[in-house]
């Protein structure tokens, strides 16, 4: 696991400090900007409650997380047998996006993050497996949304989500960046196979420690949003408000 005082490989600090071999720092939203997990899979668990799936908010995210509603949905087919209607997802958001609206917190960290990214001229995105109005909801609660300048980017604009490259793919396109010059932080395996089949650099944020698959799977693992700018080499007399 690295830390900020962790001396990175030869070929990682190469990968990440070099000058400009990062134009693009693409963000997960869940779980790495914002602390939703906990909110979302209190609903969820209720939801698929609902549909006799009986399941503690911690075995949803254990079994669902980084997921879409599309793969929720088929993945309760297949592991419980529960074949839920195309539209569960309604009633899904219609509960989540208010919680979050109401209780949602940055990351600790994250915000520091976004802001060194910002101050040393490295661009930056949201790409989420969520819709819009759930990034808008989480992210203007937590004062980021204006810090991204309107990329954000979800899963639904796209024909497959994570652990697709499509949405890492979308964005780097959009913005006019190629992929092995974008920077994606991520903390799901999926949302990591994504960005590496994608053909980018990817940083795991693994705050319990859980870092093994991460890098296996060709992640830098570290364990604190308050990191990243050491883990880009942004200088401290880079940054400001």
């Amino acid at each position: 696991m690295i830390k900020a005082t962790d001396t990175l490989t030869a070929g990682e600090a190469v990968t990440l400090a070099e000058p400009g071999a990062i134009e693009i720092v693409i963000f997960d939203c869940d779980g790495v900007l914002v602390d939703s997990e906990r909110i979302s899979n209190e609903v969820l668990a209720k939801v698929l409650g609902e549909y006799g799936i009986s399941l503690s908010w911690g075995e949803a995210k254990a079994i669902f997380i980084g997921q879409s509603v599309d793969d929720i949905r088929r993945n309760a087919a297949t592991r419980f047998g529960i074949e839920m209607p195309p539209d569960w997802s309604d009633a899904y958001y219609e509960r989540m996006i208010p919680a979050l609206s109401e209780r949602v917190e940055a990351i600790e960290g994250a915000t520091e993050a976004v802001r060194a990214v910002q101050s040393a001229g490295i661009g930056r995105c949201v790409a989420s497996q969520g819709p819009i109005e759930k990034i808008r909801a989480t992210l203007s609660r937590t004062g980021l949304w204006e810090r991204f300048d309107g990329r954000i980017y979800s899963a639904t604009a796209v024909a497959r989500p994570k652990p697709a490259p499509d949405l890492f793919l979308h964005a780097a396109t959009d913005l006019g960046v190629a992929p092995d010059r974008c920077l994606v932080i991520e903390d799901s395996v999926l949302g990591v196979r994504a960005a590496v089949a994608a053909g980018m650099r990817v940083l795991a944020y693994c705050p319990e420690g859980n870092d093994g698959d991460m890098r296996s799977l060709g992640a830098i693992p570290f364990s604190s949003m308050h990191d990243v700018a050491a883990l880009l080499g942004i200088a401290a007399a880079q940054l400001s408000d």
